[in-house]
């Protein structure tokens, strides 16, 4: 069970159940598909549209991810005008935007998500 916050798409919670144990959160059967859907949204008449902005200097960032606060009280001392913004996660450190994890702008590269090795020894996970 996935459980979504209200009026966004970020998860809450997660946890396994029965479908009996379920019902009181009417539950919306969710196909699983791979990450390359969001850049190909059906639309209607057979059009689609990218989850993402896909050019410019938004490239790569979700639309309408903006989170004002966060730009203007954390933005200036973590060196990124973009802080808090939801992004696309690339496949590899090649594809931007940094995927990175920690606001300390000398450990972008340590905590980035998709050189998932590096990231786990980056907050402790030696795994």
């Amino acid at each position: 069970m996935i459980l979504l916050r209200d009026g966004t798409h970020r998860i809450k919670d997660i946890w396994l159940a029965d479908l009996q144990s379920v019902k009181v959160y009417n539950p919306v059967h969710a196909e699983i598909l791979p990450l390359e859907y969001l850049e190909k949204l059906p639309l209607v008449e057979e059009k689609t549209t990218s989850f993402y902005e896909e050019s410019g200097s938004s490239k790569g960032y979700v639309k309408g991810s903006t989170k004002i606060w966060e730009r203007l009280f954390m933005g200036w001392w973590a060196f990124d005008w973009r802080v808090g913004e939801d992004k696309r996660l690339g496949k590899d450190i090649n594809n931007p935007p940094v995927f990175y994890t920690s606001l300390k702008p000398w450990a972008r590269a340590e905590s980035d998500m998709r050189n998932f090795e590096v990231f786990l020894a980056y907050w402790g996970w030696n795994l």
